[in-house]
């Protein structure tokens, strides 16, 4: 995702090597494009799964086994599963389903409705880590 074009990739940087997997769970995921969701200073964290507003290019809710890989936005793209990335209905979080993350990762092809080149932007996501304190902060090419 970027200006530069390419593939999004959710729980892995773009290099392409096992090190930079992000292992844990993951929820609520929402891309949204042309503005900043939350443009004041305080923040309220969601405490239900989140929804469509203008501009969102991507919502994975993992709300059900059936539908985990449902990209809800009006965008409905395709989410292809690299891994084991498997759907988990007792999550750490109150908040629905989650995916869980193993060496794995999903994959979203490139698209210019994905491209944040400039302007305001939200990316958020809920994510617990399996593995410990480090957090790779490369999990999306800007």
């Amino acid at each position: 995702m970027g200006d530069a074009g390419g593939d999004l990739y959710l729980s892995r940087s773009t290099s392409n090597t096992a090190s930079t997997y992000i292992n844990g769970y993951v929820n609520n995921v929402r891309i949204v494009k042309g503005q900043s969701v939350y443009p004041t200073v305080v923040f309220t964290p969601p405490n239900a799964p989140l929804t469509a507003v203008p501009g969102t290019s991507v919502l994975l809710n993992v709300t059900s086994p059936g539908a985990y890989l449902t990209d809800s936005s009006i965008n409905n793209y395709t989410i292809t599963k690299n891994g084991p990335v498997t759907y988990s209905s007792n999550p750490p979080t109150a908040i629905g389903g989650v995916l869980k993350f193993t060496s794995s990762y999903l994959t979203v092809s490139d698209n210019t409705v994905l491209d944040m080149a400039s302007g305001d932007f939200t990316i958020e996501f809920w994510f617990n880590s399996t593995t410990g304190t480090t957090l790779y902060t490369k999990s999306c090419k800007f």
